[in-house]
C-alpha cells in the first residue's frame, strides 16, 4: 500500500489513512483536469462500490501514469 499508514485491510480507514488516498487521487485529478471526478473513477472501474480504496487508488495511478497529462 503506497504511502497509505498500514492496516489490516485495503480500507482507508483513520482519518490520516483517508487524507492520503484523497490526496493521491486530487493529485491524478490535478493532472488530468480535462476529466469530472466520475470520468477520472470509472476508467478504470465501472463497479466503485465493492472496490476497496487502496487498491482503487494504486490502480488509478498505474492507469493513469500510461496517459499523457495535459
Amino acid at each position: 500500500m503506497k504511502d497509505v499508514p498500514h492496516n489490516t485491510t485495503d480500507r482507508a480507514a483513520t482519518d490520516e489513512q483517508k487524507r492520503v488516498v484523497i490526496e493521491r487521487v486530487y493529485t491524478l485529478w490535478c493532472a488530468h483536469p480535462e476529466l469530472r471526478l466520475g470520468q477520472l473513477l470509472s476508467n478504470v472501474s465501472s463497479d466503485l462500490y465493492f472496490r476497496e480504496d487502496v487498491p482503487l487508488v494504486d490502480t488509478l495511478e498505474q492507469f493513469y501514469t500510461q496517459v499523457p497529462q495535459r
